[in-house]
């Protein structure tokens, strides 16, 4: 327990979604997610979204 405080976290949601004919391969992995992970869109971080105000 961490004081008086709960916090009730709802199902995270979908930021992007790439798809392959067949197989992954790191570099087609890459390709595909890179612009979306560099600007920092792909998503949440946990301790982000465990953060109290």
């Amino acid at each position: 327990m961490y004081g008086g405080r709960v916090a009730v976290m709802a199902p995270p949601t979908v930021a992007h979604e790439v798809t392959s004919d067949g197989v992954w391969t790191a570099a087609g992995l890459a390709d595909a997610l890179g612009p979306s992970l560099s600007t920092g869109t792909a998503g949440f971080t946990a301790a982000s979204a465990l953060a109290f105000d």
